[in-house]
């Protein structure tokens, strides 16, 4: 406020001003600032003499300025009181550069010298926050609902492929012991090709597991790891495996605490993992692997499915390649979705990875901006004391004797 000597209604005006909840300016016609409350000097860090005097476009971010001496000169040929939160972007400037949201009402005002304007603004950084994590938790939760979706269909057309190829293997395998011994003429390149019918049947029930692991519906033997070792051999492989324009920076955080896991299936996240981010520096780069110890809160679990707060293994990868658009984000994990050429992948590794981390009570973050790379972070519990394998059930009682069995299964193929 100015120390100009003010009459009575214009004290119990600046009172009224001070003690309103939400910024108040007064502009008049030429922008110019004429009157701002406390809130207004809270808002924008800012002491009176620094508002007061000031046009009102000074507040506006840079980019807009432009923009807004239009809106104000088209506002006051036609003044019209315009309600707050009419849904219209609106961003300020604090005195030290930074912009914030605000939400913003005018009230036009008629004097016989000419026509002023209040102006409401209220912060809504928080609200706008609030929104934007409402937003994130709505989209994850319809991420999780797809992916269920996904999951109860591959599994169950896993489930019936794995049949029809365990009748292929069984009456292959049958038609190689009608072959054992002496050959006749022929029967020779006859063997062969029921060899290869039981290679390509052994690549399809691979497929079947991978695409039940995304599923959560293969076994999994889960034991204490100790991930520092699991990854500097994966990051070992990759460092022979891997173009050399392409360096790997490992840092492990010594003295981690094991996790419950499979060490085979991290083994594989890892190279899963690492393999993708080498395909994004097609031209050579850098790929950040590192472990750390990370304490998950109440607030981190609550956003991420099944994650449960406590004491966790965080490993990271992390590359400078193309990095991903939000598109392509938001689809990362279904399976068989994929933006390699025909031939170069089938869209089932990252899917098969989230559902190995899940069935591990872990979760995954992503980061990624186009042609600012790419961060994945994989969020495992540590293995507590009493979380330890089950000890191996023993041996029935009773002694030896014969014993009837009942073969139930619904694939005639199977049963016979």
């Amino acid at each position: 406020m100015n120390d100009l000597p003010l009459s009575r209604e214009s004290d119990l005006l600046r009172l009224a001003l001070d003690l309103a909840p939400t910024g108040m300016l007064v502009v008049d016609r030429a922008g110019v600032i004429l009157m701002a409350n406390r809130e207004v000097e809270r808002m924008f860090a800012l002491p009176a003499d620094g508002i007061v005097g000031q046009p009102v476009d000074r507040f506006v971010p840079a980019s807009r300025r432009a923009g807004h001496a239009g809106f104000r000169e088209a506002f006051l040929e036609r003044p019209e009181t315009r309600p707050m939160g009419v849904g219209r972007d609106l961003r300020a400037v604090r005195g030290d550069g930074t912009e914030f949201p605000v939400e913003i009402g005018l009230k036009p005002v008629r004097l016989p010298t000419g026509v002023i304007v209040v102006a409401t603004i209220a912060d809504i950084t928080q609200r706008t926050a609030a929104e934007q994590a409402r937003r994130e938790r709505e989209e994850r939760a319809r991420q999780t609902q797809k992916l269920e979706s996904l999951g109860t269909l591959a599994g169950g057309i896993a489930h019936d492929f794995n049949n029809i190829l365990l009748g292929i293997v069984g009456y292959t395998e049958l038609a190689q012991r009608a072959l054992a011994g002496p050959m006749p003429a022929g029967a020779a390149a006859i063997a062969e090709d029921l060899d290869q019918v039981l290679r390509a049947a052994e690549r399809g029930r691979q497929l079947v597991r991978r695409i039940l692991m995304f599923t959560r519906q293969a076994e999994v033997m889960r034991v204490p790891v100790s991930l520092d070792r699991v990854v500097s051999e994966a990051a070992d492989l990759l460092r022979a495996s891997l173009p050399a324009t392409i360096q790997i920076r490992l840092a492990i955080e010594p003295g981690l605490p094991p996790v419950l896991a499979d060490e085979t299936l991290v083994h594989q996240v890892m190279l899963n993992l690492a393999t993708n981010s080498a395909h994004a520096m097609e031209h050579g780069g850098t790929l950040d692997v590192s472990l750390a110890a990370a304490d998950v809160d109440a607030d981190f679990a609550a956003r991420h499915e099944g994650l449960a707060p406590g004491r966790h293994v965080r490993l990271s990868v992390a590359d400078n390649g193309t990095g991903m658009t939000p598109e392509v984000r938001a689809r990362l994990f279904e399976p068989f979705f994929t933006t390699k050429p025909v031939g170069k992948g089938t869209g089932l590794g990252l899917s098969v990875i989230l559902g190995i981390v899940r069935s591990l009570d872990g979760t995954i973050d992503v980061a990624s901006e186009p042609g600012r790379g790419t961060r994945v972070d994989v969020w495992l519990p540590v293995s507590r004391p009493e979380a330890g394998a089950a000890p191996a059930p023993g041996r029935p009682a009773g002694g030896a004797g014969t014993r009837d069995v009942l073969f139930v299964e619904d694939e005639p193929a199977l049963a016979a």
